[in-house]
């Protein structure tokens, strides 16, 4: 039964694993992360993207530069953290708000 709980703990936690837990936002750590995908030799070709887990994550996430939930959020973006390429995963777990500028230095090097 503990083995259960554990698992369930980690579930539930597992969005803040991927970025800022307070308010989802990019940092350094997500940085490392996208780094170490992009220079490893894993690649899984393109993958389709789900609007249903960048609504999702939307949902739980306001918009840094509004607060809201929905409408537009000028010079901020969803990205996913490690790239769908990369194999990462098209889920709210994978994606973090990240300035127009952040996005423009990762897409670089990603």
């Amino acid at each position: 039964m503990k083995l259960a709980t554990f698992v369930t703990a980690l579930l539930v936690a597992s969005p803040s694993f991927a970025r800022d837990s307070w308010t989802g936002i990019f940092d350094r750590r997500d940085a490392a992360r996208s780094h170490a995908a992009a220079n490893s030799d894993d690649y899984c070709g393109t993958q389709p993207r789900s609007a249903r887990a960048k609504r999702e994550f939307r949902r739980t996430f306001a918009c840094p530069s509004t607060g809201n939930h929905s409408g537009a959020c000028p010079g901020w973006l969803i990205d996913h953290v490690v790239a769908l390429k990369r194999c990462g995963r098209d889920s709210q777990s994978n994606m973090a708000w990240q300035t127009k500028a952040q996005a423009r230095r990762k897409d670089r090097w990603e």
